[in-house]
């Protein structure tokens, strides 16, 4: 409870320097906002619905590739959305996305350099913060993990790997494991395919992108996952591992959107910039254990935090390996060519 109580005080600092919503904003109106599950979620969507001053309504996800395509056939409606970059990018090129005005978002200048560049090539997406994936696994079935092979061919008969159900990710993992040149067009490789058939029947197909809590269960013993969703868990479950194998750690970035046809585009927009409030968005990665896009004076992250290899790769002795992003035909061309292992 302190910590929350904490957590709470230094959000309302964030919110007391940020100007209210801008003019036109109306408070009594009810953003809608696509978010993914987590552990914090409702613990940090009460936070900022109390904060910001209008309210929010949180629609959650477990799996990313599914909510993108809820959006794209109109079963799912959203003003705004949080989601993997990737999804965001599937979203834009599906002609969705409502173009921003920076004019609206002064916060945006806080973005380092490269994910503001991210932003100018769209106009529609703003990186909030970054992903570092990795393998989360059982310690007392596996003592150390050296490769993404772990999830494919190259473990003990009696561990159980389960496999999160988005073909893209998997064929990402499988050409680091094959140890093939990280690039779009290799995700096709009949090889690649045919690496991922090889192995499909020994493993778990798993819709939740919280995989973690299978591990934690016994459900499975090794599975891919964001170092934030075990590092916010290690603490209570002793069993739990977690390393980034030695082709790298996955880096992918989180993007917050506007739907084009959203009624409350005002104030969503208002909300990003909220968001991108340094103390605000520092606030919010600390909790959940997550790198910060934005340029932040030190003096305001936790120092443990800032050094923890997990949160920063880069910062310490591990590789890291920039996520992919083919285009929608790819895209859709990896789904079908693995649709009967997984459910797409």
């Amino acid at each position: 409870m302190d910590n929350r109580r904490k957590f709470i005080g230094k959000l309302t600092l964030g919110a007391a320097s940020l100007c209210v919503p801008f003019i036109g904003a109306r408070a009594d109106e009810t953003v809608t906002v696509g978010v993914p599950r987590s552990i914090h979620t409702k613990f940090i969507q009460n936070s900022l619905s109390r904060l910001f001053g209008i309210n929010l309504n949180f629609v959650e996800y477990t799996n990313p590739r599914k909510f993108t395509n809820d959006i794209i056939t109109g079963r799912v409606r959203i003003d705004m959305g949080v989601s993997l970059y990737g999804e965001a990018v599937r979203l834009h090129e599906a002609e969705l996305l409502a173009k921003l005005n920076q004019r609206f978002v002064p916060n945006i200048i806080n973005l380092q350099g490269e994910y503001l560049n991210d932003f100018n090539e769209n106009l529609s997406i703003i990186p909030l913060n970054s992903v570092y994936s990795g393998i989360a696994y059982n310690k007392q079935k596996i003592q150390k993990i050296h490769s993404w092979r772990i999830l494919f061919d190259d473990r003990p008969k009696n561990v159980n790997v389960g496999w999160v159900n988005h073909p893209k990710i998997m064929s990402e993992t499988a050409l680091l494991a094959l140890g093939m040149e990280s690039k779009t067009t290799n995700l096709l490789n009949p090889k690649v395919n045919s690496y991922i058939r090889k192995c499909a029947n020994a493993n778990t197909i798993i819709d939740d992108f919280l995989l973690v809590r299978r591990v934690i269960a016994g459900d499975v013993d090794a599975c891919i996952s964001s170092a934030s969703n075990v590092l916010l868990q290690l603490k209570d479950n002793p069993q739990l591992g977690f390393a980034f194998p030695g082709e790298g750690a996955i880096h992918d970035k989180v993007g917050a959107f506007i739907l084009k046809d959203s009624k409350n585009k005002l104030e969503a927009t208002s909300f990003i910039d909220f968001l991108l409030n340094p103390i605000v968005n520092v606030n919010l990665s600390q909790k959940m254990m997550t790198p910060s896009t934005l340029n932040v004076n030190n003096r305001t992250i936790d120092l443990a935090y800032l050094r923890n290899p997990y949160i920063y790769p880069e910062n310490d002795k591990y590789k890291v390996v920039e996520t992919l992003l083919p285009n929608e035909n790819e895209y859709k061309l990896i789904n079908n060519n693995l649709q009967d292992i997984f459910n797409v």
